[in-house]
């Protein structure tokens, strides 16, 4: 199927918000599951996850704890995945909340209007929430895989297998599919030999970690139970692909044995210091027709970024070299200083406060060089 997109209903078609609303209701659900599993719920939560998740081991297996770990992608998701089997792990993941609710009632609801988050329970405001029933949800489901057909060349081509890529469902359906794999296995295998898995997941890209006792179990061990994920965790015809680069998401993590941490990963940043240029455009450049204000939101929003990915230490490192990126697109001191004083002003971290401090006296430092002090 490629990067082809299923047919959607047109805009003023009734099922076009219904639609999408499930879609919503869906992911919800799929992040909500009960633990054991790997979801990540936002991509800014991955180091504040990470660092909960390292502490759990450690609680658990004491001081002579070793840590492995690994970044793939998981690939053929959208292509492969049989809909048999994903209608199948659907299903299961609402049994899952139907046990954890104790009788309640079993509906999401989901706010018509505005970015409004879903809740699992229903609501009695329905001028302004939509109450999906779990029968309701899946035959959604079975909607969109039944209905996932694409043009191309002028022929109609219906996907036969796989996520269909671009649906409203698609985020809710490879969550919560994967996460039962994911359930499944860590529930038959944690803990079995001393050996230990968390993971971080956010959508098809995977920080996979796991923890033992370096006094009662080798190397040897751990690279088999490593084996055994890749091959038994998720379906077969899944692939894991490791991440070469060692980034997950806008994170480099980095193992020390004992610790797993991360800070900020910049993309154009090996081509920067290899070229000289930018390897690929992630803001246009400043003489684009984008109004000042919105430049400024670019700014403020790349440098809130690297704050919530980025430890006190890596602070300034990572926040640097998104700067040195804005400067090579043109960007005036000015408009930097704004941005970075924004932050300031809003920060209640005092040893943050300081860094960002840090972060303005070498930025002045570098443009002045560029621009003459100006």
């Amino acid at each position: 199927m490629g990067k082809m997109r299923p047919i959607h209903p047109y805009t003023k078609h009734h099922w076009r918000k219904r639609l999408s609303r499930m879609g919503k209701a869906w992911a919800t659900l799929a992040a909500a599951l009960p633990q054991p599993h790997m979801v990540l719920e936002s991509s800014l939560g991955f180091p504040e996850k990470l660092a909960a998740d390292v502490k759990e081991l450690r609680d658990k297996i004491g001081p002579n704890m070793r840590l492995w770990n690994k970044v793939t992608d998981i690939s053929q998701m959208y292509t492969e995945l049989n809909k048999s089997e994903i209608m199948c792990n659907m299903w299961r993941l609402l049994q899952c909340h139907r046990g954890e609710r104790h009788g309640r009632s079993n509906t999401v609801s989901v706010p018509r209007r505005g970015k409004g988050q879903p809740t699992l329970r229903a609501s009695t405001n329905a001028s302004d929430y939509l109450n999906f029933s779990y029968m309701e949800l899946l035959e959604g489901v079975m909607f969109s895989l039944s209905h996932a057909v694409s043009l191309k060349d002028g022929d109609f081509v219906r996907q036969k297998n796989g996520i269909p890529m671009g649906d409203w469902f698609s985020p809710g359906l490879a969550i919560g599919t994967t996460a039962m794999n994911e359930k499944d296995f860590m529930l038959k295998h944690d803990g079995v030999d001393g050996i230990f898995h968390k993971g971080q997941r956010y959508i098809d890209d995977l920080h996979h970690v796991m923890a033992y006792d370096c006094t009662a179990v080798g190397h040897a061990e751990v690279a088999e139970r490593a084996a055994l994920f890749e091959s038994k965790c998720y379906p077969p015809c899944l692939v894991l692909e490791e991440e070469s680069s060692g980034a997950f998401l806008e994170s480099i993590v980095c193992n020390t044995g004992t610790d797993v941490t991360c800070k900020y990963w910049v993309k154009n940043w090996e081509s920067i210091v290899a070229k000289g240029v930018l390897h690929c455009e992630t803001t246009q450049h400043y003489k684009s027709f984008n109004s000042k204000a919105q430049k400024k939101s670019q700014i403020v929003a790349a440098l809130s970024r690297a704050r919530k990915l980025s430890s006190p230490l890596g602070l300034v490192e990572g926040v640097m070299k998104k700067l040195l990126e804005f400067k090579m697109i043109g960007y005036p001191l000015r408009m930097i200083d704004i941005g970075v004083q924004h932050l300031i002003s809003k920060e209640n971290d005092m040893e943050f406060m300081k860094k960002w401090c840090e972060v303005k006296k070498i930025t002045r430092a570098l443009w002045g060089q560029a621009q003459g002090g100006k």
